[in-house]
């Protein structure tokens, strides 16, 4: 039987009505979010452990080592899956159902916690994202018939957890860049003539995907787990399409996901298992607005799952 973690998504009023009438979840760029040193934590952190490596076990793999360090200043990964360190996009979620830290960032409005159940994402019909644009693309090839659409580069809700304490950090990137050392060890022990292109691949590549998932220990109690964009794409595949929004008085990138059914049809069946109010100043007539809006989107199977946060009212 599955036991998939239910997730939350906080958002504002704004984001709910977003989500709910164009059934699209959108996912922000890292640089701008909570954290100014957001993928820039994971990647000093490697050039400590990089540095420690070298002094310790890895000498005689200084200068290999040194070229990944040095790799990883660059705004593509190298490999066949290139990875970008430049444009990189989360959609944030967390396993905190009711916190007073996510909710503090709404001030007196009542913010939204979206609980998507777990193990009802994962059956039939289930729940999967493709980017709209990619959608839109294969919408066409299916003649506009969004019931003719089949499975292709959709991605489940598994979301994978951050990673805050630093020692866990250290032991994580250390763990890694032992299995690049030994692959590098290994093709070079059978005379491969790529033997360091094809590790320096392979450590890039590694390091790309994890640093999106380390973050400050200051963060620790907001347990998020994200789901990440930071592929790059060829001119055979469709563009990947950045939209732009203010936030707290930035320029806000963003990319838009669909949400659709494990088959790429549309969603009938949300797996939602809760609709959580914050606290606010008028979270009862907050309450009263939500399923009044739901009931009006012919959503009555989700007014009774509207519930309010447990954490009284505390301004800041």
């Amino acid at each position: 039987m599955l036991n998939i973690k239910d997730v939350y998504h906080y958002t504002d009023m704004s984001g709910f009505i977003s989500i709910i009438q164009n059934r699209e979840l959108w996912l922000s760029h890292i640089r701008f979010m909570n954290d100014r040193k957001e993928y820039l934590d994971g990647r000093e952190l490697c050039e400590e452990v990089i540095n420690e490596l070298i002094t310790s076990k890895y000498s005689k793999h200084a200068e290999f080592l040194n070229t990944v360090l040095k790799n990883l200043e660059n705004e593509i990964s190298t490999g066949y899956f290139a990875r970008s360190s430049k444009d990189v996009f989360s959609l944030s979620l967390t396993h905190c159902r009711d916190s007073l830290d996510m909710w503090r960032g709404y001030g007196q409005s009542s913010g939204i916690a979206i609980g998507f159940d777990g193990n009802a994402s994962m059956q039939l019909p289930g729940f999967a994202m493709m980017r709209k644009e990619q959608y839109e693309d294969e919408l066409i090839k299916h003649e506009n018939n969004p019931e003719r659409m089949r499975p292709k580069d959709e991605i489940l809700l598994l979301a994978t957890n951050i990673l805050y304490a630093e020692e866990k950090k250290k032991t994580v990137l250390c763990d890694m860049l032992d299995v690049v050392v030994e692959h590098l060890e290994l093709l070079q022990s059978r005379n491969v003539k790529w033997a360091e292109e094809s590790a320096i691949d392979c450590a890039t590549s590694a390091l790309f995907d994890i640093f999106p998932y380390l973050k400050n220990e200051g963060f620790r109690n907001e347990n998020e787990c994200r789901i990440v964009e930071n592929f790059t794409y060829s001119h055979n595949d469709v563009p990947l399409k950045i939209y732009y929004r203010e936030r707290n008085g930035l320029i806000l990138p963003y990319i838009k996901y669909v949400m659709l059914d494990r088959n790429c049809r549309p969603l009938k069946e949300w797996p939602i298992k809760e609709i959580v109010v914050g606290p606010g100043l008028k979270q009862k007539d907050a309450v009263e607005s939500v399923k009044y809006f739901l009931e009006k989107q012919g959503m009555n199977d989700l007014i009774e799952k509207v519930v309010t946060s447990d954490i009284p009212y505390i301004s800041n």
